[in-house]
């Protein structure tokens, strides 16, 4: 996982949702976050695990004191290019950083943050680091992908897609052959360009009739009509390796997420490694967009004082 999102920051997105949100995130995501830092006070520290390119730090750094100080730390390679985040003072990052073995001391932070990012690691591990680096008093949001959410459902229909176009037998390496047939003009050559281009056809018209709108997020379409339009062998070579090496990074990134994606047993287990640890849930709520999808698991807690006997 972390070689793809490292190339995935490396691209300079802000948020995991490339594209589709070029700036920062609107909407629930923000709102649960402005809601959060409201309680931002003068000199406070804040962690924020899995933080990507910084998006949950700029929205952060709009409820900033003057005194508090962000780190933001992931164990990716990251491209941080938001000016809000290179201009500030408060802002700093940190790259291959593991989560279940954080390199701070304890007690060292007010508050710890992530978004998309605590339910990918050992949460044995990662929860008991949140509990140690966190201040007595201090306080911890977690949102966490929802097996069930408007992000994983859609994505695992695109999984299903980029699995079949990459099997043995699928579309990618049906077209692989093609473009080997395209560079022998022989008789027999051509009469197998036609066959292999049927089943090309055949394969595609499949896969649309399971899932048209996953199978063309998966940009294969847009794949063959480059392949197919007027170029050289060598080129078009070229273009089926680097989209094979796209397709392996999708696979493993939504495979990820959909392994990461908690469903209400695994939410329950990640609570009781909260309680196990120190920590007391404050909220636990199913944040949900307008229309009444779902969107993600908010957890919100803290790590109150030691009781003396």
């Amino acid at each position: 996982m972390s070689n793809y999102w490292s190339q995935y920051w490396q691209q300079g997105h802000l948020t995991s949702f490339g594209e589709d949100i070029k700036d920062n995130y609107e909407g629930e995501l923000k709102a649960v976050w402005d809601g959060f830092f409201v309680q931002l006070s003068e000199e406070d520290r804040v962690l924020d695990i899995g933080t990507g390119n910084g998006a949950v730090v700029a929205l952060a750094l709009a409820h900033n004191k003057a005194g508090c100080q962000f780190v933001g730390i992931d164990y990716a390679k990251l491209n941080i290019n938001n000016q809000q985040l290179l201009e500030s003072t408060n802002a700093s990052f940190k790259e291959h950083v593991s989560v279940e073995n954080l390199p701070f001391e304890t007690e060292s932070y007010n508050m710890v943050t992530s978004q998309f990012a605590i339910e990918y690691t050992d949460l044995t591990k990662s929860v008991a680091e949140i509990a140690r680096v966190l201040k007595f008093n201090g306080t911890f949001q977690l949102v966490c992908h929802h097996e069930q959410s408007s992000i994983v459902k859609p994505n695992n229909g695109i999984l299903a897609a980029a699995e079949k176009i990459m099997t043995h037998d699928g579309p990618y390496k049906t077209c692989m052959v093609l473009i080997e047939l395209l560079s022998n003009n022989t008789a027999d050559a051509h009469h197998e360009r036609e066959v292999t281009r049927n089943n090309l056809n055949g394969q595609l018209a499949e896969l649309s009739n399971i899932d048209d709108a996953s199978l063309y997020a998966t940009n294969f379409p847009q794949f063959l009509k480059n392949i197919f339009s007027k170029r050289s062998v060598v080129e078009k070579k070229r273009i089926v390796e680097q989209f094979g090496n796209e397709m392996a990074g999708l696979i493993l990134r939504l495979n990820d997420l959909k392994k990461a994606s908690l469903n209400e047993t695994q939410k329950n287990k990640l609570l009781e490694l909260c309680k196990k640890n120190g920590l007391q849930i404050t909220a636990c709520n199913t944040l949900t967009q307008k229309d009444g999808t779902i969107l993600a698991h908010q957890i919100m807690g803290m790590k109150p004082e030691l009781q003396s006997n």
